[in-house]
């Protein structure tokens, strides 16, 4: 897989590569690593992070800006919606299709040529819900 991608085919990709698309929880870079380090007990945070970036800049994860103050990055590359808890900052995703094409009405609107979008919902998870939060 990586080859394709002209990517060397390392060890250290390939374990945070995994973590990663098995991930259901927007995984930041610490918790990446935290996972990582597990099986990998000599890596470093620096590492983890610049394959992070590689990977995401070749399109084979998302990096999703939902908390301004951490990074996450998503495994799954098919086109959703997600939701994040206001109480413990929890990201879902929202297993519904798009239904409509928001770029084609948005750009007969405005002229403008739409190259991405970004969609969030917010609510309180039922975790935090049963917590009585």
């Amino acid at each position: 897989m990586f080859k394709k991608h002209n990517l060397r085919n390392t060890d250290q990709r390939k374990i945070i590569y995994k973590e990663v698309i098995s991930s259901k929880s927007h995984p930041t870079t610490d918790d990446v690593y935290k996972n990582v380090k597990e099986e990998i007990p000599n890596i470093s945070l620096g590492t983890v992070y610049r394959n992070l970036e590689i990977l995401e800049k070749e399109g084979l994860i998302k990096k999703i800006d939902i908390d301004k103050s951490k990074k996450r990055y998503d495994g799954n590359l098919s086109k959703h919606f997600h939701i994040i808890c206001l109480k413990c900052g929890k990201v879902d995703d929202i297993g519904i299709k798009e239904k409509c094409s928001f770029n084609d009405y948005i750009e007969t609107d405005t002229d403008y040529k739409i190259l991405g979008r970004q969609i969030e919902f917010y609510g309180i998870c039922p975790e935090c819900l049963n917590k009585g939060n």
